[in-house]
């Protein structure tokens, strides 16, 4: 590397941490998200994996919580840092794509710039693990082109194996993988050469601690895989198509969204214009595959894990709901394209790219100074607006905590502290003096908490439930099991949590004495021997002159008049 390319590396590193060590200053000011104290408890029960996920996470996070201990700083900083990571291998891979030297600093710094990666990189999440493999692996793929390594080989099968065991979506890199190796001819002869199963072999194995556990646990968290849990379920049928085109171009800037359609459409006509159009699958497996240079070869996967994710997902928002950030991975493909089509020499797509970051900043700026800005600017402060404003959105899980501990001390000291949604349980454990580990009752559903121990039989406890549009009433659906599950139950009435004048958080108590049974006894109970006195009524001699439509639609008044459509002084004016 000459002495001006080695020193704009330097520059490279030293750019992203700095930018790393200025986010770090107000990430560390940020409330906790529910989804990052969901990841740390994880951490503090490491195993062969996870029912949503695999354990990269939480092996990740314990690495920061062994020196820092169980503090924000540690959160924080196991997020940025993985966002640093991915950052410099960034730079590496555009030198490897043929960017020049001045360009991949240029590249680097758009992609610090793209919204979903920018304010993405405040969370530590299963995200973080991917991306960092997914940049790691992207590097490795591009130099096995160029180089044949069998040390870049195994490297890149490595960066899947630990990238899937941070989240499934790695496979889709591997995916990409295929399609290229399929597209590219002249990779045909790894096929004879036993180092590609080698590497298979070698991902396998790193692989396995997911196989592991789903061995140990009725194959669950690939039954969840399988049937879609994310996205609804299988048979799930909600578009939500038009909210993940908005929040792509939100995420990666509109201006950048609007040009890389643009020029991936442009970039069709060409290969369309130039040859006649494909009339089947071999002929338009050929158009691109024709070129048979490393270059080429590079360019060609650039494109492909630049569109896998957008693509599978738009397809399957179309009946489920997807959520923008499921792409994020594919942002640094998308960027990389510019760069190496040398976009950014030309002077109509350089304006377009520096008007993509300018709008990009101005949504980071937004991002961190939410709180001044929107004050300054006008933009109401209230109920209705803290759900998409960043700095009320995540306000008040700590203040609700620590009021529900208030209220336990002067209730029932010895009583434990119960939860039901799993995001408040990890919440609870995190925010509580001494970090107790907090569980959730888990009615009707199913996450990490159902593998880890549940309430005591014999002990009693203040249940707690959070809502988070303090514009609707609470909805506790739960609250007719509590007479199931314990000897004896104390309803409390909502209160809510206020800051500067705005109503975050509503949340409701329940004192709840001596745990008797868990509550899918209650279920079962009534599905093997109470269901049909209100499916049935008058074949069991009960209720003669009550019909079994009658007698469910008295159930569902009885549920909406008393828990769905309940109805308070909530105003979000």
């Amino acid at each position: 590397m000459r002495a001006s390319n080695r020193t704009i590396a330097i520059a490279a590193v030293f750019i992203t941490a700095a930018v790393t060590a200025f986010k770090f200053f107000f990430a560390i000011q940020l409330p906790l998200h529910p989804d990052e104290a969901y990841y740390w408890d994880w951490s503090r029960h490491l195993d062969w994996s996870y029912y949503d996920q695999g354990p990269g996470v939480a092996f990740y996070i314990r690495i920061f919580t062994s020196v820092l201990g169980n503090t924000i700083p540690a959160l924080k900083l196991a997020a940025l840092s993985a966002g640093l990571i991915a950052h410099i291998l960034l730079f590496f891979a555009a030198r490897r794509a043929g960017v020049s030297a001045a360009s991949s600093l240029l590249f680097v710094c758009c992609t610090i710039l793209v919204p979903g990666f920018f304010s993405g990189s405040f969370l530590i999440m299963h995200d973080s693990v991917l991306i960092l493999f997914w940049c790691a692996a992207f590097l490795f793929m591009l130099r096995w082109i160029e180089t044949d390594s069998s040390a870049d080989l195994f490297a890149l099968f490595a960066c899947m194996a630990l990238g899937f065991l941070g989240k499934h979506t790695m496979v889709f890199f591997g995916l990409s993988f295929v399609i290229w190796f399929v597209l590219t001819p002249a990779s045909w002869r790894e096929l004879r050469n036993m180092r590609l199963y080698a590497a298979i072999g070698f991902a396998a194995i790193l692989s396995s601690p997911f196989i592991i556990w789903n061995m140990q646990n009725n194959w669950d968290g690939l039954g969840a895989i399988l049937n879609l849990r994310s996205s609804g379920g299988a048979f799930a049928n909600k578009s939500s198509t038009g909210a993940f085109v908005v929040g792509q171009a939100l995420l990666l800037s509109p201006v950048w969204f609007a040009l890389f359609l643009g020029f991936a459409f442009w970039i069709l006509f060409l290969q369309l214009r130039n040859r006649e159009i494909p009339r089947s699958l071999r002929s338009a497996m050929e158009m691109f595959r024709t070129d048979r240079s490393p270059e080429a070869a590079k360019n060609r996967f650039i494109w492909i894990i630049a569109l896998i994710l957008p693509v599978f997902f738009l397809a399957l928002s179309r009946r489920r709901e997807v959520q923008p950030n499921w792409t994020f991975a594919s942002y640094a493909g998308i960027m990389l394209i510019f760069f190496v089509y040398r976009l950014e020499q030309k002077k109509w797509t350089r304006v377009i790219l520096a008007a993509g970051a300018v709008v990009a900043l101005a949504m980071n700026t937004f991002f961190l100074f939410s709180a001044p800005l929107t004050k300054a600017l006008g933009i109401p402060q209230n109920p209705r607006t803290a759900r998409i404003l960043p700095h009320l959105r995540l306000a008040g899980s700590k203040e609700v905590i620590e009021a529900v501990d208030r209220q336990r001390q002067k209730i029932d000291p010895s009583a434990g502290i119960l939860a039901n949604r799993y995001q408040d349980a990890a919440l609870a454990g995190f925010y509580l003096a001494g970090q107790p580990q907090v569980v959730s009752m888990n009615v009707m559903q199913r996450n990490q908490y159902s593998y880890w121990p549940g309430p005591e039989p014999g002990k009693n406890y203040l249940v707690f439930m959070v809502q988070d549009n303090t514009c609707e009433k609470a909805t506790f659906f739960f609250q007719p099991v509590l007479y199931y599950m314990f000897e004896k139950i104390e309803e409390y009435p909502e209160s809510e949590i206020v800051l500067d004048g705005v109503a975050v958080k509503r949340y409701q108590t329940w004192y709840v004495q001596n745990y008797k049974r868990d509550w899918k006894g209650l279920l079962l109970y009534y599905m093997v021997d109470a269901a049909i006195l209100d499916f049935m009524p008058n074949m069991r001699g009960y209720n003669p002159g009550l019909n079994s439509a009658e007698g469910m639609a008295s159930i569902q008044n009885y549920m909406n008049q008393n828990y769905f459509m309940r109805k308070g002084d909530v105003s979000c004016d």
